[in-house]
């Protein structure tokens, strides 16, 4: 019968604290990158065009809309919202939307795209690996890093 070998949790947050992230801003940014990867889907082919998903902190998603129009429509189909997003999380993830108007920008997307593309693969944890003493933490920390979908 094999060994179940368990993670040290402290030991993956001293990992996070030492390239600087803490669970809030990990999540966020990894949340942030599915929610984009998705919002079509998410709001529909229409309003995507007009909207955007601007930052996700405290389990709530901020959505930019262009016009006030799109946020009444949007607080609208907020229950048809939140079912796309439990489809992808889990419930409770995401637990409010919030909104701010402005000028969204193709400029704008493509830049937030390319930011957040590949956001794991690109960033610093793929090198702790090595550096991990722990080999469990360290098999543990690429199973992670492996397991976020590549876009």
């Amino acid at each position: 019968m094999n060994e179940v070998s368990k993670i040290n949790v402290q030991d993956f947050k001293n990992l996070l604290d030492k390239i600087g992230w803490n669970p809030e801003n990990f999540f966020s940014s990894y949340a942030k990158n599915i929610i984009l990867d998705n919002w079509e889907n998410i709001v529909g082919e229409g309003y995507s065009k007009y909207t955007y998903p601007l930052d996700v902190k405290n389990n709530k998603l901020v959505i930019l809309v262009a016009h006030d129009v799109y946020r009444m429509e949007l607080e609208f189909k907020k229950n048809l919202i939140f079912q796309k997003i439990h489809e992808i999380f889990n419930k409770g993830i995401i637990t409010q939307l919030g909104f701010k108007i402005g000028t969204i920008t193709q400029n704008h997307k493509k830049k937030y795209f390319t930011k957040q593309k590949n956001l794991i693969e690109n960033s610093k944890l793929y090198y702790l690996i090595p550096q991990t003493e722990n080999e469990i933490t360290r098999q543990k920390l690429k199973e992670l890093i492996d397991s976020f979908p590549n876009t």
